[in-house]
């Protein structure tokens, strides 16, 4: 059985995993709205079961998602500024183009999602498992992805300046002309991946602690 597939696996069990656990905290009358109208600001839709969930476009500023299962939805273009997702299941989720400026992903599941073009800027993203993901063009800036996984992530393309990699695992990640300027990238994994004339570094922390500004004569 090759990697990936052990991954897609891995994947599906825990999402029947999260579905067979207790009875979701949201407010039904929230759920309802969202369904009826994609527009639900503010809301409680805390440990909602949604997978596979259609939504794209819909406008969720400012809700609480925490814990909830959205395990290949479809949130592309969803307004989700703001919005509280930590610990929720995002695997195999679209979320191309979706806006999620400033919002709360800390240990959040996004295995495999689909992140092209998403503005990340200012999330908060500690811990979460990206292992997978598809990122390419995606804003970053200063998110916080400390401890996050990574590993073969295509990151390809993305606005990383600021950001906090602590302790990432970036293990065959793909940073092709990704912006690392002025990110701390300390005691992070790179194992596999190769940023030297790939990646845009001026300011860049490395994993050692030396200080990268290969990119600054450049600029």
């Amino acid at each position: 059985m090759n990697r990936a597939l052990k991954t897609c696996l891995g994947v599906l069990l825990a999402a029947m995993l999260t579905w067979a656990g207790p009875a979701p905290a949201a407010d039904p009358a929230h759920l309802r709205q969202l369904y009826a109208t994609k527009t639900c600001t503010g809301c409680d839709l805390s440990g909602a079961n949604m997978g596979f969930a259609r939504l794209s476009g819909a406008n969720l500023t400012g809700s609480n998602l925490a814990g909830a299962n959205l395990f290949s939805a479809n949130l592309a273009q969803s307004n989700l500024e703001g919005a509280d997702l930590s610990g929720a299941t995002l695997s195999f989720a679209n979320l191309v183009g979706a806006d999620l400026r400033g919002a709360t992903l800390q240990h959040a599941d996004l295995r495999v999602a689909r992140l092209g073009a998403a503005n990340l800027a200012g999330a908060a993203l500690g811990g979460a498992n990206l292992n997978g993901a598809k990122l390419p063009g995606a804003t970053l800036t200063t998110v916080v992805l400390a401890g996050a996984e990574l590993k073969y992530a295509d990151l390809s393309v993305t606005d990383m300046t600021g950001a906090d990699l602590t302790a990432a695992k970036l293990q065959r990640s793909r940073l092709r002309l990704a912006n690392l300027n002025a990110a701390n990238l300390t005691a992070a994994n790179l194992g596999g991946t190769d940023l030297d004339g790939i990646a845009i570094m001026c300011g860049t922390i490395m994993p050692d602690g030396q200080v990268n500004d290969i990119s600054c004569r450049r600029q």
